[in-house]
Protein backbone atom coordinates (compact mmCIF):
# COMPACT_ATOMS: atom_id res chain seq x y z
CA UNK A 1 0.00 0.00 0.00
CA UNK A 2 3.04 2.73 0.79
CA UNK A 3 6.23 2.75 -1.17
CA UNK A 4 8.81 5.17 -0.87
CA UNK A 5 10.77 5.79 -4.69
CA UNK A 6 13.63 7.60 -5.68
CA UNK A 7 14.60 9.40 -8.81
CA UNK A 8 18.08 8.24 -10.17
CA UNK A 9 18.90 11.26 -11.71
CA UNK A 10 17.60 14.10 -9.08
CA UNK A 11 17.82 12.00 -6.38
CA UNK A 12 14.24 12.93 -5.35
CA UNK A 13 12.16 10.72 -3.04
CA UNK A 14 8.45 10.63 -3.54
CA UNK A 15 5.95 9.06 -1.23
CA UNK A 16 3.80 6.46 -3.26
CA UNK A 17 0.06 6.06 -1.57
CA UNK A 18 -3.21 5.27 -3.15
CA UNK A 19 -4.42 6.85 0.15
CA UNK A 20 -3.78 10.04 -0.38
CA UNK A 21 -6.35 10.42 -3.89
CA UNK A 22 -9.36 9.31 -1.56
CA UNK A 23 -8.88 12.28 0.86
CA UNK A 24 -12.11 14.64 0.43
CA UNK A 25 -11.49 18.37 -0.83
CA UNK A 26 -13.36 20.74 1.93
CA UNK A 27 -11.95 23.52 -0.49
CA UNK A 28 -14.23 23.07 -3.62
CA UNK A 29 -16.00 25.74 -5.55
CA UNK A 30 -13.89 28.02 -3.41
CA UNK A 31 -15.89 27.29 -0.10
CA UNK A 32 -15.90 24.88 2.44
CA UNK A 33 -18.93 22.60 1.78
CA UNK A 34 -18.18 20.79 5.41
CA UNK A 35 -18.54 24.11 6.97
CA UNK A 36 -21.77 24.68 5.22
CA UNK A 37 -23.36 21.41 5.63
CA UNK A 38 -22.01 20.65 9.01
CA UNK A 39 -19.95 17.62 8.26
CA UNK A 40 -16.47 18.39 9.23
CA UNK A 41 -14.93 15.66 10.97
CA UNK A 42 -12.82 17.59 13.26
CA UNK A 43 -15.61 19.89 14.47
CA UNK A 44 -16.39 19.17 17.93
CA UNK A 45 -20.16 17.50 17.46
CA UNK A 46 -18.56 15.30 14.89
CA UNK A 47 -15.90 14.10 17.05
CA UNK A 48 -17.70 10.90 18.15
CA UNK A 49 -17.08 9.58 14.43
CA UNK A 50 -13.27 10.34 15.31
CA UNK A 51 -11.50 6.91 15.39
CA UNK A 52 -7.35 5.46 15.89
CA UNK A 53 -7.44 8.39 18.54
CA UNK A 54 -3.86 8.53 19.97
CA UNK A 55 -4.05 11.58 23.01
CA UNK A 56 -6.31 14.29 24.32
CA UNK A 57 -4.67 17.21 25.44
CA UNK A 58 -6.32 20.20 27.15
CA UNK A 59 -9.82 19.35 28.03
CA UNK A 60 -10.31 18.01 24.40
CA UNK A 61 -9.14 21.20 22.67
CA UNK A 62 -6.44 18.86 20.86
CA UNK A 63 -7.05 15.89 19.31
CA UNK A 64 -4.08 13.40 17.79
CA UNK A 65 -5.33 10.59 15.86
CA UNK A 66 -4.12 8.70 12.95
CA UNK A 67 -4.55 10.19 9.39
CA UNK A 68 -6.97 8.62 8.24
CA UNK A 69 -5.55 9.34 3.90
CA UNK A 70 -1.43 8.64 4.94
CA UNK A 71 1.13 9.31 2.68
CA UNK A 72 3.38 6.74 4.62
CA UNK A 73 2.16 4.38 7.08
CA UNK A 74 2.59 0.68 8.25
CA UNK A 75 6.17 -0.85 8.93
CA UNK A 76 7.89 2.29 7.16
CA UNK A 77 6.39 5.60 8.84
CA UNK A 78 3.74 6.78 10.19
CA UNK A 79 1.07 9.57 9.48
CA UNK A 80 -0.98 11.70 12.06
CA UNK A 81 -3.22 14.98 11.99
CA UNK A 82 -3.23 16.79 15.35
CA UNK A 83 -6.62 18.79 15.32
CA UNK A 84 -5.62 22.41 17.61
CA UNK A 85 -9.39 23.39 18.25
CA UNK A 86 -12.85 22.59 18.28
CA UNK A 87 -14.28 25.23 16.97
CA UNK A 88 -14.45 25.23 12.86
CA UNK A 89 -14.02 29.37 12.21
CA UNK A 90 -11.31 29.67 15.02
CA UNK A 91 -8.59 29.93 12.44
CA UNK A 92 -5.01 29.64 13.82
CA UNK A 93 -4.12 33.40 13.51
CA UNK A 94 -6.91 34.46 15.88
CA UNK A 95 -5.51 32.30 18.26
CA UNK A 96 -3.96 33.87 21.62
CA UNK A 97 -0.09 33.18 22.26
CA UNK A 98 -1.12 30.22 24.88
CA UNK A 99 -3.55 28.76 22.71
CA UNK A 100 -0.20 28.91 20.21
CA UNK A 101 1.75 27.51 23.20
CA UNK A 102 -0.84 24.67 23.88
CA UNK A 103 -0.68 23.66 19.84
CA UNK A 104 3.59 23.33 19.83
CA UNK A 105 3.96 21.89 23.34
CA UNK A 106 0.99 19.05 22.41
CA UNK A 107 2.50 18.60 18.47
CA UNK A 108 6.24 19.02 20.10
CA UNK A 109 5.71 16.02 22.54
CA UNK A 110 4.06 13.55 19.88
CA UNK A 111 7.07 14.46 17.66
CA UNK A 112 9.36 13.36 20.08
CA UNK A 113 7.63 9.97 21.21
CA UNK A 114 7.73 9.24 16.91
CA UNK A 115 11.55 10.33 16.87
CA UNK A 116 11.96 8.06 19.35
CA UNK A 117 10.08 5.05 17.35
CA UNK A 118 12.82 2.62 16.16
CA UNK A 119 12.51 2.59 11.85
CA UNK A 120 12.52 6.66 12.42
CA UNK A 121 15.18 8.63 11.49
CA UNK A 122 13.57 12.03 11.24
CA UNK A 123 9.97 13.58 11.55
CA UNK A 124 8.48 16.28 10.22
CA UNK A 125 5.62 18.56 11.87
CA UNK A 126 3.97 21.01 9.75
CA UNK A 127 0.96 23.10 9.28
CA UNK A 128 -1.16 23.55 5.72
CA UNK A 129 -3.46 26.55 6.56
CA UNK A 130 -6.07 27.90 4.49
CA UNK A 131 -6.75 27.19 0.57
CA UNK A 132 -3.28 27.69 -1.43
CA UNK A 133 -1.44 26.00 1.11
CA UNK A 134 -2.07 22.41 -0.17
CA UNK A 135 -5.09 21.97 2.71
CA UNK A 136 -7.50 19.62 1.91
CA UNK A 137 -9.86 21.14 4.78
CA UNK A 138 -10.15 24.45 6.46
CA UNK A 139 -10.70 23.52 10.42
CA UNK A 140 -7.26 24.14 12.15
CA UNK A 141 -4.82 21.27 12.32
CA UNK A 142 -1.13 20.14 12.12
CA UNK A 143 0.59 16.93 10.04
CA UNK A 144 3.05 15.00 11.44
CA UNK A 145 5.46 12.39 9.29
CA UNK A 146 7.54 9.87 10.83
CA UNK A 147 10.18 9.36 8.14
CA UNK A 148 13.11 5.89 7.69
CA UNK A 149 14.58 8.49 6.11
CA UNK A 150 16.38 11.96 6.31
CA UNK A 151 15.26 14.52 3.54
CA UNK A 152 18.25 15.45 1.26
CA UNK A 153 17.22 19.04 2.23
CA UNK A 154 17.17 18.44 6.26
CA UNK A 155 20.44 16.66 5.24
CA UNK A 156 22.24 19.55 3.79
CA UNK A 157 20.49 22.04 6.59
CA UNK A 158 21.65 20.36 9.57
CA UNK A 159 24.66 19.38 7.52
CA UNK A 160 25.37 23.40 7.41
CA UNK A 161 24.88 23.88 10.78
CA UNK A 162 27.80 21.83 11.93
CA UNK A 163 29.95 23.31 8.82
CA UNK A 164 29.47 26.15 10.07
CA UNK A 165 30.32 25.75 13.88
CA UNK A 166 33.63 24.21 12.59
CA UNK A 167 34.62 26.61 10.73
CA UNK A 168 33.61 29.64 12.94
CA UNK A 169 33.35 28.14 16.30
CA UNK A 170 29.60 29.84 16.43
CA UNK A 171 26.14 28.90 15.88
CA UNK A 172 24.43 29.97 12.82
CA UNK A 173 21.27 31.03 14.32
CA UNK A 174 23.30 32.74 17.37
CA UNK A 175 25.12 34.85 14.55
CA UNK A 176 22.17 35.77 12.87
CA UNK A 177 20.69 36.95 16.23
CA UNK A 178 23.39 39.33 16.30
CA UNK A 179 22.70 40.92 12.81
CA UNK A 180 19.38 43.16 14.15
CA UNK A 181 18.81 44.24 10.63
CA UNK A 182 16.85 41.12 9.40
CA UNK A 183 14.70 40.67 12.84
CA UNK A 184 11.50 41.52 13.37
CA UNK A 185 10.24 40.39 16.60
CA UNK A 186 12.18 39.40 19.84
CA UNK A 187 10.56 38.69 23.22
CA UNK A 188 13.95 37.93 25.15
CA UNK A 189 13.49 33.97 25.10
CA UNK A 190 12.80 33.72 20.71
CA UNK A 191 13.08 35.89 17.68
CA UNK A 192 11.86 36.33 14.20
CA UNK A 193 13.82 37.16 11.34
CA UNK A 194 13.75 36.89 7.71
CA UNK A 195 16.53 34.45 6.17
CA UNK A 196 19.61 36.35 4.40
CA UNK A 197 18.88 34.69 1.14
CA UNK A 198 15.33 33.89 1.77
CA UNK A 199 13.30 32.37 -1.70
CA UNK A 200 9.90 34.09 -1.01
CA UNK A 201 8.52 37.37 0.08
CA UNK A 202 8.00 37.13 4.06
CA UNK A 203 9.58 33.95 4.70
CA UNK A 204 9.72 34.15 8.41
CA UNK A 205 12.03 32.05 10.72
CA UNK A 206 11.17 31.69 14.39
CA UNK A 207 13.82 30.66 16.67
CA UNK A 208 14.80 30.21 20.23
CA UNK A 209 17.44 32.98 21.19
CA UNK A 210 19.43 30.40 23.27
CA UNK A 211 21.17 27.44 21.61
CA UNK A 212 18.64 24.14 21.33
CA UNK A 213 19.72 21.79 18.83
CA UNK A 214 16.43 20.31 18.85
CA UNK A 215 12.94 19.92 19.94
CA UNK A 216 13.62 17.60 22.63
CA UNK A 217 15.57 20.00 24.71
CA UNK A 218 12.75 22.92 24.65
CA UNK A 219 11.46 23.38 28.06
CA UNK A 220 7.77 24.98 29.00
CA UNK A 221 9.50 28.25 28.66
CA UNK A 222 10.86 28.24 25.27
CA UNK A 223 7.85 27.04 23.94
CA UNK A 224 5.67 29.56 25.50
CA UNK A 225 8.40 32.49 23.74
CA UNK A 226 7.94 30.47 20.24
CA UNK A 227 4.24 30.66 20.69
CA UNK A 228 4.37 34.64 21.62
CA UNK A 229 6.84 35.21 18.68
CA UNK A 230 4.40 32.59 16.31
CA UNK A 231 1.33 34.99 17.45
CA UNK A 232 2.87 38.34 16.87
CA UNK A 233 4.51 37.57 13.60
CA UNK A 234 1.63 36.18 12.57
CA UNK A 235 -0.32 39.07 13.42
CA UNK A 236 2.17 41.11 11.29
CA UNK A 237 1.73 39.25 8.25
CA UNK A 238 -1.95 39.64 8.57
CA UNK A 239 -1.85 43.35 8.74
CA UNK A 240 0.58 43.49 6.17
CA UNK A 241 -0.72 40.87 3.46
CA UNK A 242 -4.73 40.42 4.81
CA UNK A 243 -5.75 36.93 5.50
CA UNK A 244 -3.49 34.68 3.31
CA UNK A 245 -2.72 31.08 2.76
CA UNK A 246 0.67 29.93 4.24
CA UNK A 247 2.66 27.03 5.62
CA UNK A 248 5.06 26.08 9.14
CA UNK A 249 7.23 23.84 9.37
CA UNK A 250 9.27 23.00 11.95
CA UNK A 251 12.64 22.46 11.32
CA UNK A 252 14.62 19.94 14.07
CA UNK A 253 17.68 17.73 13.52
CA UNK A 254 17.66 14.21 12.97
CA UNK A 255 18.84 11.50 14.65
CA UNK A 256 22.75 11.34 15.55
CA UNK A 257 25.29 13.41 16.30
CA UNK A 258 23.86 17.13 15.05
CA UNK A 259 24.67 19.29 18.42
CA UNK A 260 25.50 22.38 16.27
CA UNK A 261 21.90 22.22 14.79
CA UNK A 262 19.29 24.52 16.01
CA UNK A 263 15.81 23.93 16.17
CA UNK A 264 13.45 26.56 14.43
CA UNK A 265 10.50 27.13 12.84
CA UNK A 266 9.38 28.25 9.45
CA UNK A 267 6.46 30.55 8.30
CA UNK A 268 6.05 30.45 4.32
CA UNK A 269 3.46 32.82 2.81
CA UNK A 270 1.68 31.19 -0.32
CA UNK A 271 0.51 34.46 -2.09
CA UNK A 272 2.21 33.34 -5.75
CA UNK A 273 3.04 30.41 -7.36
CA UNK A 274 6.40 28.88 -8.84
CA UNK A 275 7.36 29.70 -12.33
CA UNK A 276 10.00 27.47 -14.91
CA UNK A 277 13.21 28.66 -13.24
CA UNK A 278 12.13 27.50 -9.73
CA UNK A 279 10.56 24.09 -10.80
CA UNK A 280 13.58 23.16 -13.22
CA UNK A 281 16.59 24.47 -11.20
CA UNK A 282 14.95 25.42 -7.21
CA UNK A 283 17.08 28.38 -8.01
CA UNK A 284 14.66 31.38 -6.78
CA UNK A 285 13.78 35.01 -7.40
CA UNK A 286 12.63 37.81 -4.71
CA UNK A 287 11.73 41.10 -5.77
CA UNK A 288 12.71 42.73 -2.35
CA UNK A 289 15.50 42.28 -0.27
CA UNK A 290 15.28 40.32 3.51
CA UNK A 291 16.12 43.50 5.08
CA UNK A 292 13.70 45.91 3.44
CA UNK A 293 10.95 43.03 4.77
CA UNK A 294 11.91 42.53 7.90
CA UNK A 295 11.71 46.57 8.45
CA UNK A 296 8.51 46.62 6.80
CA UNK A 297 7.46 43.54 9.10
CA UNK A 298 8.45 45.11 12.50
CA UNK A 299 6.28 48.11 12.46
CA UNK A 300 3.59 45.57 12.81
CA UNK A 301 4.77 43.86 15.39
CA UNK A 302 5.20 44.93 18.90
CA UNK A 303 8.83 44.36 18.77
CA UNK A 304 11.01 44.23 21.72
Amino acid sequence: MFEIRQDYLTQTLTFMSKARSLRPNFFADGKSEASLDGQCPFCAENRSSLVDIISVDYNGRIIILKNKFPAIGGEIGAHEVMIDTDIHWQKFISFSAEEMMYSLKSIIKRGIELGNYENTKYVQLFKNDGKGSGASIDHSHWQLLAMPFVPQKQMIIHGNFEKYFIETGKSYIENLYEQKNLILYENGGAFAYIPHASPYEYNINIAPIKHVSTMADLDDGDIGCLGDALKATLAGLYEKLGDFPFNICLQNAPKGEYRASHFYMEIIPRRGSFAGLELSTQTYISGRFPEEQAADLAQFTRKI
